[in-house]
């Protein structure tokens, strides 16, 4: 990890005195300097020495905290050394003398294996760098450990107020059996507030210069509050009626060739859904990745997944699934990134089909999308628009008196990231979405706008 000189090398015009000579005697700063020389000419013991001495006329001197840090670390006391910069991050005062102090409590760190620890005070430095140039360091810094880090982390949070959290139908008359029924209460469209935390963690094992293991879990959970408006069109409705959360375990293989264009992935994964309050269902999922990178820069990945769906509510809904997804991402003249995908997947049970109800989840589906960055902001925002759709054929239904479903779902979302605004690394997103849903069992039919604040990382 590359440093700053925190201190200026000044050369020491009196020499070294021997046992000999006459005692030295050094002012504060003319010590301060001997110690940076020291330290700068590969001296690190009498480095320490000076600093130490400095501690006891001031335990406040940050200077003398500063050198005292690097000599420690220097001389492989790596403790030592994060508790020293960590005191004289407590004395700072200016931007500077904060920058300074978590570089070097951030070296330490490293140094002692700490990544994870590494990289939070590297985000205090870039939050106290003085000048653009030294804010680059800290960043060039915290990338370069966070590449040396077998743990990984990153972590999920929006508010997400919508029109129609429960996905209900935009319609008034659903047929079924024949008979018209009103559609009413839970079923209409329900507007409220929803907050999703989340957050993923991954420990990463190289075999190889081409092969690695790659171990990890993620969780997530949506909580929901109804809006006023939802309260009176479904009085006997709460939003924890509509909280979802999901849990995951995984384990991959990546592999490729060194001289390859390719990368391999294969991965198995465990899971479970709860929703309302109650488990849902129990998932196990296989997946295998195809990545090119091709000579122009663009990248094309394919992958295939499958699931196991057993439903912990009623085990003749459980279903199986592939699904195939071709995605490229490229650069475009302009600077801005154009993305595109095609999906395609079937839906089949594997549960009891005599149930009626179950019926309508066996389908299959295909779809696409493009998205677009923007490579000037827009408002002081890096700013994307993405469209998608995706369609879905059931064989069978009860809503559709002996005719095949037929579901269309059209989504658009602007997201706009404002990392002018960022906060030790991390920046707001401001989400627009809209989706429309058309479908020939009526009761499917549902359309909603949404909206998301949430946070990244930008470095």
């Amino acid at each position: 990890m590359h440093l700053r000189p925190l201190l200026l090398s000044l050369l020491f015009s009196a020499c070294v005195a021997t046992a000999s000579q006459a005692e030295v005697r050094l002012s504060p700063q003319e010590a301060r300097s001997a110690a940076a020389h020291y330290l700068a000419g590969g001296q690190p013991v009498a480095a320490r020495q000076i600093a130490n001495g400095l501690l006891i006329r001031d335990p406040q001197d940050l200077n003398a905290l500063l050198i005292l840090s690097v000599a420690e670390r220097n001389l492989g006391n790596f403790k030592a050394a994060s508790k020293a910069g960590k005191k004289a991050w407590s004395v700072a005062v200016t931007d500077s003398q904060k920058y300074n102090a978590a570089l070097v409590v951030a070296q330490a760190l490293a140094s002692d294996g700490s990544h994870t620890f590494a990289q939070i005070w590297l985000r205090r430095a870039a939050q106290t760098a003085p000048s653009e140039a030294e804010k680059n360091i800290a960043i060039r810094d915290l990338q370069y450990v966070r590449s040396q880090n077998p743990w990984s982390m990153d972590f999920r949070f929006s508010l997400r107020p919508s029109s129609n959290i429960n996905n209900g139908s935009n319609s008034d008359v659903v047929i079924i059996g024949g008979l018209p029924l009103i559609i009413s209460g839970r079923n209409k469209p329900l507007s409220g507030m929803g907050l999703v935390v989340g957050g993923r963690v991954e420990y990463e094992k190289p075999l190889s210069k081409s092969k690695t293991l790659r171990f990890g879990g993620d969780i997530e959970t949506r909580q929901y509050k109804l809006s006023e408006e939802a309260i009176s069109i479904a009085p006997d409705a709460k939003g924890s009626d509509y909280a979802f959360s999901s849990f995951k375990l995984y384990a991959a293989y990546d592999f490729a060739a060194p001289s390859s264009m390719n990368a391999h992935s294969f991965e198995a994964s465990v899971g479970r859904y709860r929703y309302g309050g109650e488990p849902l269902s129990n998932l196990i999922w296989l997946k295998y990745s195809l990545l090119h990178r091709q000579e122009s820069g663009s990248i094309l990945q394919f992958s295939l997944f499958t699931e196991a769906n057993s439903r912990l509510d009623d085990h003749a809904r459980d279903t199986g699934r592939v699904l195939a997804v071709i995605q490229q991402r490229r650069a475009t003249e302009s600077g801005g990134i154009f993305s595109w995908n095609i999906t395609a997947s079937t839906t089949n049970l594997i549960g009891d089909p005599k149930f009626g109800r179950a019926s309508d989840l066996a389908n299959d589906a295909i779809g696409g999308g493009i998205s677009y960055t923007w490579a000037k902001p827009f408002f002081s925002a890096t700013t994307s628009l993405s469209l998608q759709y995706d369609g879905q054929v059931f064989e069978k239904s009860r809503y559709t008196q002996g005719e095949k479903r037929v579901d269309h779902l059209g989504v658009a979302t602007l997201s706009m990231f404002f990392d002018d605004f960022e906060y030790y690394g991390f920046a707001p997103v401001l989400d627009f979405s809209y989706a429309r849903k058309y479908s020939n069992a009526a009761l499917f039919s549902a359309d909603g706008f949404g909206l998301g604040l949430g946070f990244r990382s930008s470095f």
